[in-house]
């Protein structure tokens, strides 16, 4: 089972601080479970880098926009990390997307970096797909709470966009047959 682990490092506008941040922690978590239940990969462990092997791990930062970069970022086995904040986004609600990276090292080093152990990714064309994280920021102008549903089905479609897999639609499992229209153009 996957662990999707939230980190609040670049959440300098502290949105994710303080009582109320508690509970968007908690939203924002429970969201994650629901798509932790669905993800059966085994992604390998990407360890600190040595003297020949080195990555650096690149995202959106949650505070800026800007992009932000983590030298030989340590990644726990059948784990991503997400970086997660919040900001003033005038034209959208959040923002997320998967993390980017640079490498060099052994073949080995760089096979691990790309696929974390699934061969689909490694192949031309690529019928799997991995990833180490992302990021994702959400408007400082928003309410998150636990029993706040339209929140949390926007939560879980940036997760589900953020990690590029065929999974669920949150919209069928809140009983609805399509995603509404209103709702899509404002996330996207």
């Amino acid at each position: 089972m996957l662990n999707i682990t939230f980190n609040y490092d670049f959440d300098t506008e502290g949105f994710f601080s303080g009582t109320d941040g508690a509970t968007r922690r908690a939203t924002l978590e429970q969201a994650a479970s629901f798509y932790e239940n669905f993800i059966t990969d085994n992604l390998l462990a990407i360890p600190t880098g040595s003297v020949v092997n080195t990555w650096t791990a690149f995202f959106a930062n949650p505070a800026t926009g800007n992009q932000q970069s983590i030298l030989d970022l340590t990644v726990a086995a059948n784990s991503i990390i997400v970086y997660a904040g919040g900001r003033d986004l005038p034209s959208a609600i959040g923002q997320g997307g998967p993390g980017g990276y640079t490498a060099s090292g052994s073949s080995d080093f760089l096979e691990l970096i790309k696929g974390r152990g699934q061969a689909g990714a490694l192949t031309e064309p690529a019928t799997d797909y991995s990833l180490w994280g992302g990021s994702i920021t959400f408007d400082t102008n928003i309410v998150l709470g636990s029993t706040n549903v339209i929140v949390l089905t926007q939560i879980l479609i940036y997760l589900m966009l953020l990690l590029r897999k065929e999974l669920p639609s949150p919209f069928m499992v809140l009983g609805q047959e399509k995603q509404p229209p209103s709702l899509v153009s404002k996330i996207l």
